[in-house]
């Protein structure tokens, strides 16, 4: 199934020229996870292909399929959704409940991103609405298209599982160099952990500073378009699976420098060390940044920390910047309540 074409200010549903009317009766026999209805202020969803994707997880709705969900969703005790999470089921609304007046846009902006094509090419011309635009969340049946090249959409497609099977080996051949060069396994190991901490800091120096530099961009097409494929394009589209961990050569990109700063401070040797540390650290971010968006975390710390990073996507994303640990926000005055 292609994408739906989806502008800011009118979802698929609102721009339909027929509205669809269905009884309780009906809405209450599309109940299970392969067939899912729910309805929201009068208004029918089908949220089938949602269910996996949901942020909370999808045993979080399976109890209310076929049911009304308003009270629910905007309960404040139970789990207020934001306007985002509002946008979001929007894109599922297939009519509405007998007797209920339809609802129609109120919104006249129509600037937006034709998602069924490669978007690249496409972002730039969203000019000064870009910041907003890509902080209104869009869930996809399927990895967006990027590139129309295919040599270029296949590089910028990166599974989960890459991002170990390449740095894993790379690390483990650093700290082995090292040790060749002269440290011993002691000195090797107490660098490389220096590396990892390090990357704490750099994580969010990163995320804060460099990720979020949406509303600074807008002067220019080309900044655009560079943001949208740095970070962007995850805030857009937050679940698909295809653009959540960093490709292998964007990675060693942003490796480079890194190693240099390091060798203002240690040699030759050392630096090596403390990189594969560094490397490291970036590792366990990417795999725990994938988790906490597609893994129904294990323990209360880790569904703690989900809640708090899908919270810096769907509620304010100028706050919580800490993806692997809270810590740095705590020291900075930044964590989201």
């Amino acid at each position: 199934m292609a994408p739906s074409v989806v502008q800011r200010g009118a979802t698929p549903a609102a721009t339909s020229a027929t509205t669809r009317v269905f009884d309780l009766e009906e809405i209450r026999k599309h109940n299970s996870e392969k067939d899912a209805w729910v309805t929201l202020e009068g208004e029918v969803f089908d949220v089938t292909r949602f269910i996996k994707d949901h942020p909370g997880g999808k045993e979080v709705v399976l109890d209310y399929l076929g049911t009304d969900i308003t009270n629910v969703f905007f309960s404040d005790d139970i789990h207020a959704h934001s306007e985002n999470a509002q946008g979001m089921l929007a894109q599922y609304r297939i009519g509405t409940v007998t007797g209920a007046k339809a609802k129609s846009s109120s919104s006249t902006d129509t600037v937006g991103l034709d998602l069924s094509k490669p978007l690249v090419m496409q972002v730039h011309k969203l000019g000064q609405n870009y910041s907003d635009y890509i902080h209104k969340a869009q869930v996809l049946p399927e990895p967006a298209r990027f590139f129309e090249n295919p040599v270029l959409e296949f590089l910028s497609r990166t599974p989960w599982y890459v991002v170990p099977l390449f740095w894993m080996p790379v690390i483990a051949l650093m700290e082995y160099y090292s040790t060749i060069l002269g440290l011993t396994p002691v000195e090797a190991f107490c660098h490389y952990i220096f590396g990892v901490v390090f990357w704490t800091v750099l994580e969010y120096t990163l995320h804060r500073f460099l990720f979020h530099l949406d509303h600074r961009v807008q002067f220019s097409p080309i900044a655009i378009t560079a943001h949208f494929l740095l970070h962007g394009c995850h805030h857009l589209l937050p679940m698909d699976k295809m653009r959540l961990v960093f490709p292998p050569a964007a990675a060693a990109i942003i490796a480079t420098p890194v190693f240099f700063f390091f060798r203002i401070f240690f040699d030759h040797t050392h630096a090596i060390s403390v990189l594969g540390g560094g490397i490291q650290g970036y590792v366990f971010y990417d795999m725990m940044h994938y988790y906490l968006h597609h893994a129904k975390p294990w323990g209360s710390y880790l569904q703690e920390l989900k809640t708090y990073h899908l919270n810096h996507h769907y509620k304010n994303h100028n706050l919580g910047y800490g993806i692997s640990s809270k810590f740095w926000d705590h020291v900075f005055g930044t964590v989201l309540t």
